[in-house]
């Protein structure tokens, strides 16, 4: 069975490469039920996302990784970060995301009385946003 991350991870990479010219580095989390859990985006992913926005960070990309490696390392700094979460549902296609920029993400998490976030507060902390179509951010 293919992950249903792994099928919106490939879908959001061809929409990046039509409607996004920054760098910028994404955590993407696939909901199936009505909220994803904060703690879904783990401590070390938030760290890396602030890192890239607020800091630099850097980057190795294994030496064993399949294919031919573009280059050997990467630092980022002063970029975007965003959390990008797909919600499933059964009323419309699954062509709908939400990209929520790591401060945003991160106040909510601290702020809210759940220990989840609904599709709803993603809608109004975030940019929602359609798979196939173009968007100006």
């Amino acid at each position: 069975m293919i992950k249903r991350e792994a099928v919106f991870q490939t879908r959001f990479s061809r929409w990046l490469k039509y409607n996004w010219n920054a760098t910028t580095c994404f955590e993407l989390k696939y909901c199936q039920g009505q909220a994803l859990p904060f703690a879904s985006v783990k401590a070390h992913q938030v760290q890396n996302l602030l890192n890239v926005k607020h800091r630099k960070t850097i980057y190795k990309i294994p030496d064993d990784s399949l294919g031919e490696k573009p280059f050997d390392c990467l630092l980022i700094a002063a970029s975007k970060g965003y959390v990008v979460i797909q919600y499933a549902s059964e009323e419309r296609p699954n062509n709908t995301f939400y990209m929520i920029d790591i401060d945003a993400f991160c106040a909510e998490r601290d702020r809210s009385k759940r220990k989840s976030l609904t599709e709803a507060r993603a809608r109004a902390i975030g940019k929602e946003c359609t798979l196939g179509s173009i968007i100006v951010l």
